[in-house]
């Protein structure tokens, strides 16, 4: 009983600092201005085709990457 509740209080600490990291979407080779284009391009198509916005970035060649504050 006691391991259960180490278990449990542990994923809801790893659960709410996770939540505290920003991400942002990375491709050091493309300018600035493409970016947005391809982020809103990728926004549009999950909103209206269903896709996911992680497929559409990633075949950009996007990675996901921890914000830097």
């Amino acid at each position: 009983m006691k391991k259960n509740i180490s278990t449990i209080l542990l994923v809801v600490i790893v659960v709410l600092t996770s939540g505290c990291t920003k991400t942002v979407w990375m491709n050091p080779n493309i300018p600035d201005k493409q970016a947005q284009r391809d982020f809103s391009e990728c926004q549009n198509n999950a909103m209206r085709k269903n896709e996911p916005m992680q497929s559409c970035m990633t075949s950009k060649g996007y990675y996901l990457e921890a914000a830097k504050q």
